[in-house]
């Protein structure tokens, strides 16, 4: 089972020990990440957005290289 991308997101990029981000930009998309799914679960009916999904519309996609796939958009 996947971990919460918000969660993971911030196990990787705030420090427990010093109690800050690594940059504001990263609390902000932490920040974004909670709004969003908050935003989209507050829909009647609506079902959790997947990691992928979440990822997309607050990281924006991006292309590179996936090991083992080679190059995907």
């Amino acid at each position: 089972m996947l971990p919460d991308l918000a969660e993971f997101y911030k196990e990787t990029h705030y420090n427990e020990v010093t109690h800050e981000w690594i940059s504001s930009e990263a609390q902000a998309h932490y920040q974004n990440m909670i709004q969003t799914q908050a935003d989209h679960l507050s829909q009647p009916g609506s079902i959790p957005l997947t990691a992928e999904e979440l990822s997309i519309k607050v990281l924006k996609p991006k292309s590179g290289y996936v090991k083992g796939l080679g190059m995907r958009p």
